[in-house]
């Protein structure tokens, strides 16, 4: 992993760069990319390997191949859920694995998102390039419904602590209303799952930030007609045209 020091900005800033970067650690994708150079940090790649075309196809088909994987899992984890058992529910084990799966790939999307946005520009990635914008969006897309069912997966598992609830699919339902901030009312935690409502909030929000910012800053110019920008990019082409040395 790239160990180069990032900018000294401030105490604040500096904390929360070395805390994403720890959140790395956390991504099992970081440790199969030890052994699997095309699923290492977006971070520790080599400009070589930034530029060239069949290094960047190789290595989206792997990330999503990964993210495949993240999802059948996740599945699974959906059916063991929601499996008809008696009315105790899942044992103690099974909670707790299914919520440390769960977590783990919550984490992993937070620190992708958040490091690749902001903090690895910082860390001296060499770049702003991405595969393809439409892979982009779609990725985006995915990873947002990941959190929903991950976020699902830990109410469905822990249901008789949600009020309101009479059986584990409705903790699918508590996480599609949390994440989308609607919140009827109807549904809610209590003990330790308030914490992770909150967190999904919090997590919610600041994804669709990030996304929508990078989403946003791939789309081509606007020029308002009326306003000018025509007139005024049509003269700044011009001038530019006037002032170049001819060629003899």
């Amino acid at each position: 992993m790239n160990t180069a020091k990032g900018p000294d900005i401030g105490p604040i800033t500096n904390r929360a760069i070395a805390f994403f970067q720890v959140l790395k650690w956390l991504s099992p994708m970081t440790w199969i990319g030890k052994s699997l150079p095309l699923l290492k940090n977006r971070s520790d790649l080599s400009p070589e390997e930034v530029n060239s075309t069949e290094f960047t196809r190789r290595r989206a088909r792997t990330i999503e191949y990964y993210m495949i994987g993240c999802v059948v899992t996740e599945i699974l984890l959906c059916v063991v859920v929601l499996w008809p058992r008696e009315a105790n529910g899942l044992s103690r084990l099974w909670v707790s694995l299914v919520v440390a799966i769960a977590t783990i790939r919550i984490l992993e999307i937070l620190q992708v998102t958040v490091n690749v946005a902001v903090f690895d520009r910082l860390k001296g990635r060499p770049d702003k390039k991405v595969a393809s914008f439409v892979r982009l969006v779609v990725l985006s897309f995915v990873n947002f419904l990941e959190l929903c069912v991950c976020f699902g997966l830990v109410y469905a598992s822990n249901w008789h602590q949600l009020k309101g609830a009479g059986q584990p699919a409705t903790g699918f339902y508590l996480s599609a209303i949390t994440q989308l901030t609607i919140g009827f009312g109807d549904v809610y935690p209590t003990g330790y799952l308030r914490a992770f409502s909150a967190f999904q909030g919090i997590i919610s929000l600041l994804f669709a930030a990030l996304v929508f910012s990078r989403f946003v800053g791939t789309l081509p110019q606007i020029h308002a007609i009326l306003d000018g920008d025509d007139e005024r990019r049509h003269a700044s082409l011009s001038a530019n045209q006037n002032t170049q040395t001819p060629i003899e």
